[in-house]
């Protein structure tokens, strides 16, 4: 059951780690493109907040779509039915949109694209030329071949209705990749409190988690050792009892008789109380050497300071020289 459950918040996991790692690609690389959307590849996410394509061929509001990036070169051979995300203004402001191609013309060598959005009742007032256009909703291959009919300098406008009409080619679908309601996840996760919400606590919690399984781990390992150890010393105390062939009465033990385990254990314990004991014993023996030895090493220091002391305030003698002997012819002139 353990192992089970282990398997599974792995498995979880992982999964966040992925999710994780690819918002944060999506969020930093919108940071670093010109037109600040998530990008992987050539691929990029754009999140619908209108619903102008709204309709059986389009999306929605709150839908996340996967357009196409596409090259200059790429934007020229677009066809009446691809829906197209370019630049455009709207009340002075740069913005992008996303809508259908309804028609397509060349004015000199220029070559201009219609659009409209599949739930508006007209057309936009700009035309988009490929300077303008970032990617491609629903993809197909074309060539300039396809696009050589296209010359006349008034362009023919097809509706949403009409391209519905006809029938369907699966090589030229008039739909792309869409996730449906993901939008306003996404534009959660790009805030800074859906990106703290979402990725760092998860990011966080998982390091902690790891950290756990690290610290367990090293205590299993632990207890592991030591019963280990204790095995160990069991083996070793069977086979000293098995040597000697003695019970603890001093009757003969049968050699293969194995030992009951409480017996065991409160043997091994008795044996390292007893070596314990003695290791302190010898401890403090040790150390009662060395204080003997240092109070016997104080007390001579103590001793010849006291000496020293006593030499020192001890007055000099006056010593007197001894009396000269008298001359003897002195002497008898003095008794005349």
């Amino acid at each position: 059951m353990k192992k089970a459950a282990n398997t599974i918040v792995n498995i979880l996991l992982v999964v966040v780690l992925i999710f994780s790692a690819t918002i944060t690609v999506m969020v930093l690389t919108s940071t670093f493109n010109e037109e600040r959307i998530p990008s992987i590849g050539n691929k990029a996410v754009l999140t619908i907040e209108t619903d102008s394509m709204e309709g059986p061929y389009g999306f929605s509001t709150k839908d996340v779509v996967i357009i196409d990036r596409l090259t200059h070169d790429e934007a020229q051979n677009l066809q009446v039915g691809q829906v197209i995300t370019f630049h455009t203004s709207i009340l002075e402001y740069e913005v992008l949109l996303t809508h259908r191609i309804v028609g397509v013309y060349y004015h000199g060598d220029v070559r201009y694209y219609i659009t409209r959005g599949d739930n508006t009742p007209a057309q936009d007032t700009e035309y988009v030329t490929a300077g303008e256009i970032v990617g491609v909703w629903n993809d197909w291959h074309t060539t300039a071949a396809d696009n050589k009919e296209v010359l006349n300098a008034e362009p023919k406008v097809t509706s949403i209705d009409e391209l519905g009409k006809q029938t369907q080619d699966p090589a030229r679908p008039l739909t792309g990749k869409t996730i449906k309601g993901l939008g306003g996840v996404l534009k959660f996760l790009s805030s800074q409190t859906g990106f703290m919400v979402c990725i760092i606590v998860p990011l966080a919690l998982f390091f902690i988690y790891q950290l756990y399984k690290l610290f367990s781990m090293i205590s299993e390992n632990k207890n592991k050792a030591a019963m280990e150890a204790v095995e160990a010393e069991k083996a070793k105390l069977e086979e000293m009892l098995k040597a000697a062939g003695k019970t603890a009465e001093g009757g003969d033990a049968p050699p293969d008789e194995p030992l009951d385990e409480e017996a065991q254990k409160q043997k091994i314990i008795e044996e390292y109380l007893a070596k314990q004991k003695a290791e302190q014993e010898e401890a403090e023996k040790k150390q009662k050497i060395i204080d003997e030895y240092l109070a016997s090493q104080k007390a001579k220091e103590k001793t010849k300071d006291e000496a020293t002391e006593k030499s020192e305030e001890k007055p000099e003698e006056k010593t007197e020289d001894p009396p000269e002997p008298e001359d003897k012819n002195k002497k008898e002139e003095k008794k005349e």
